[in-house]
């Protein structure tokens, strides 16, 4: 549950019985101005900070600052020397959604490998969820807002909702809102060193974007050979995603990937991809499932500005151009959440 902004908590907290029942008609407000989603967040593009992502990071705004300087890196700066941004375009071309990741990688002949990310995908061609009277196929969910205290900051009655039939990646072009991801995985083969790679995976199938919207976890199976030197390095990798429920079911996706370290190696690797519930929370202010945030729900956050802006600034350098329309502002009252003009979608 959000607490007031005079306390200086932007993340969700517990609440004792009494408290929640004073701050339960405040959490719209409180998620609308004092979410971490709604800060602004920024980051250098010509720094060394770009160069230096970490494996692992605590916050959703933090995953948004990496995936901003992954894009950056492709297009300028001592990374894109080798004018390979080309090969990664042509992969990107299309792509329904991409997926993010910075992955710390130790080895010598087998490797353990670790990371965190994020997922974003192309909206369908009118964004949101339309609200149902009938029973939906995902069924329903109560309205309740802000979640992990002692009491829910509401006692509605269930609402239903259904998913609209639009594919993503229609006329609207706009990307999601971000869904923090983990990694944990292995590899093994003809392999050596320690190296960090930032890894831009397009994802083209459908199929797997529905399993993410389930919040279930994905196996990933693929190959990779990489070489690193200090702050410059390549890794090319070939991955299969595939829900742990239907593992034999799955996509191939291939990424042109930035190193660095001292590494070098050709290796077979798996793991296991899962979304980062808790991270999201924090982030949002409220308990979004995964469907919310890739159907258009959950707006897409002012927070995530610095990332859509140069995915902009690269589609245009790389000639991949969307018909982008304006975004919608980022709004939550009543445990309701408002696409402004578009009409609203309740939760």
């Amino acid at each position: 549950m959000m607490m007031p902004e005079a306390w200086g908590m932007r993340e969700p907290q517990r609440a004792c019985m009494a408290c929640a029942a004073q701050l339960s008609s405040m959490q719209g407000q409180l998620v609308r101005t004092n979410s971490n989603a709604v800060r602004d967040n920024l980051i250098d593009t010509d720094g060394v900070r770009r160069y230096f992502n970490r494996p692992v990071a605590f916050t959703l705004g933090g995953e948004v600052r990496k995936a901003a300087h992954s894009i950056n890196n492709m297009m300028s700066g001592i990374e894109a020397m080798a004018n390979d941004g080309s090969l990664q375009s042509e992969y990107m071309r299309g792509a329904k959604g991409l997926l993010f990741m910075t992955v710390g990688k130790v080895a010598f002949g087998a490797g353990l490998r670790i990371g965190t990310g994020l997922l974003i995908v192309r909206l369908p061609g009118k964004p949101g969820l339309q609200p149902q009277q009938q029973q939906s196929r995902l069924g329903s969910r109560p309205g309740g807002g802000g979640g992990g205290g002692a009491a829910s900051a509401t006692a509605a009655a269930p609402r239903q909702y259904q998913v609209p039939v639009q594919p993503w990646g229609g006329d609207g072009g706009r990307w999601s809102a971000p869904c923090a991801v983990g990694l944990m995985g292995l590899s093994a083969g003809l392999e050596a060193g320690l190296e960090t790679v930032d890894l831009v995976l397009p994802v083209h199938d459908e199929g797997v974007l529905e399993k993410f919207c389930s919040g279930k976890r994905h196996l990933t199976l693929g190959g990779e050979a990489s070489l690193s030197f200090g702050i410059v390095g390549r890794s090319f990798n070939k991955q299969n995603l595939s829900s742990s429920s239907a593992p034999g079911k799955g996509t191939s996706a291939k990424a042109y990937s930035h190193s660095r370290g001292l590494y070098g190696g050709v290796a077979i690797q798996g793991g296991m991809v899962s979304v980062r519930r808790d991270v999201n929370t924090a982030f949002y202010g409220c308990e979004c499932e995964p469907i919310d945030l890739f159907r258009g729900v959950v707006p897409p956050p002012p927070n995530a500005n610095v990332l859509y802006d140069i995915l902009d600034s690269y589609e245009t350098w790389a000639g991949l151009n969307h018909a982008l329309q304006p975004p919608p502002a980022f709004d939550l009252v009543d445990n309701t959440f408002h696409n402004v003009g578009e009409g609203e979608a309740s939760v």
